[in-house]
């Protein structure tokens, strides 16, 4: 039977939910400075007080949303995962994946392409959209790398710029061209191949010499 106060806990976290997606929905078709508290409010079928409660303000709501897709590459379980019986290369192979199928979303593209053009007038949307989503990915590669790095199977000197690069490699094809070509696809054998060739051309550079 479930008690009182976790059936609050469980409603309140869909009611999160559906304001997410609501809010996710609202910003991509009319933007974040189009997109009113009321708007969004009407949108998820929720009161205005309820959506201040839960969330607090409008730039709140846009980091829990960049969270929230983000969300389905958990770095601690990233590299775990790619650290679990996997050799080196194929672990890090696992990681460019996770994250080449990641920008292969067209929702995901859509958004930060809403982060950029309305980054001039909300500077805060592309710092939310790097701190809340980006970041914590980045230093989980990073922390990989440095235990490659501490096995002797790599060597770098700088592993940040190293993480920087190798997620270059796969930002380039798959993140880049896709903001200007609106129209652009990538299905998972694409994301595959370009993770895998991203893989070999960083270990030919960062492999430990023998």
């Amino acid at each position: 039977m479930i008690e009182k106060t976790q059936f609050s806990t469980l409603r309140s976290a869909d009611t999160n939910r559906k304001v997410i997606a609501a809010a996710r929905e609202a910003f991509l078709r009319d933007g974040f400075g189009g997109t009113s508290m009321d708007d969004l409010a009407s949108a998820a079928k929720v009161a205005r007080r309820t959506l201040y409660n839960q969330f607090g303000s409008k730039e709140n709501l846009f980091r829990a949303v960049v969270t929230d897709m983000w969300g389905r590459i958990d770095p601690a379980e990233l590299i775990e995962e790619a650290a679990a019986g996997k050799g080196p290369k194929e672990g890090l192979q696992a990681i460019g994946l996770a994250l080449a199928s990641h920008w292969a979303s067209p929702t995901v593209i859509a958004f930060l392409r809403l982060a950029i053009v309305e980054g001039e007038r909300f500077p805060e949307l592309p710092r939310s959209f790097y701190k809340y989503g980006k970041e914590p990915i980045v230093l989980a590669v990073q922390a990989y790398l440095e235990r490659m790095v501490q096995d002797n199977v790599l060597y770098i000197e700088d592993t940040l710029i190293a993480t920087q690069q190798f997620i270059g490699m796969l930002n380039e094809p798959l993140l880049w061209m896709r903001l200007i070509d609106t129209d652009s696809n990538v299905d998972a054998a694409r994301c595959a191949d370009i993770a895998n060739r991203a893989v070999r051309l960083f270990f030919a550079g960062y492999g430990a010499k023998t």
